[in-house]
């Protein structure tokens, strides 16, 4: 089981919720883990499709989203979610052990940051804050 250190520095509060998409449950668990303790509000889906009905229903303010993922992978979500108008201009965070050029997935997929996995604690919250500031959350 990943062990992740708890620290409150400069994160953003409560008032944001993240889902996190991922299909490995340890991993899940542990970046929810994480980012609860670290004071954002959370909700998990396992796989693309879960992963679209909750950001419908939720209006989530940031989407941390694994690319490689049974049913419905990361990229095809992304992608519905950018063609609905009520999801469209929700921030997309991918965080995913595929990949090697962030800056082209980041062009690619249309969203706001990208880390490879396996991601320091410290990393994923910096950038999860980075993410909710330039999108003005």
């Amino acid at each position: 089981m990943m062990q992740i250190p708890v620290t409150s520095a400069g994160t953003l509060g409560t008032k944001h919720l993240v889902l996190i998409v991922e299909d490995d449950v340890d991993a899940r668990e542990a970046y929810e883990r994480f980012l609860s303790m670290n004071g954002f509000r959370t909700a998990v889906a396992s796989d693309g499709r879960e992963a679209l009905r909750k950001i419908a229903s939720l209006q989530p303010d940031l989407v941390v989203m694994d690319l490689a993922m049974p049913a419905l992978n990361g990229t095809e979500a992304i992608q519905a979610m950018r063609e609905s108008k009520s999801t469209s201009r929700i921030p997309v965070l991918v965080l995913t052990a595929h990949g090697r050029d962030g800056s082209e997935t980041v062009r690619t997929l249309d969203c706001e940051g990208f880390l490879l996995k396996p991601c320091p604690p410290s990393e994923l919250l910096a950038e999860v804050n980075r993410v909710l500031e330039r999108a003005g959350k």
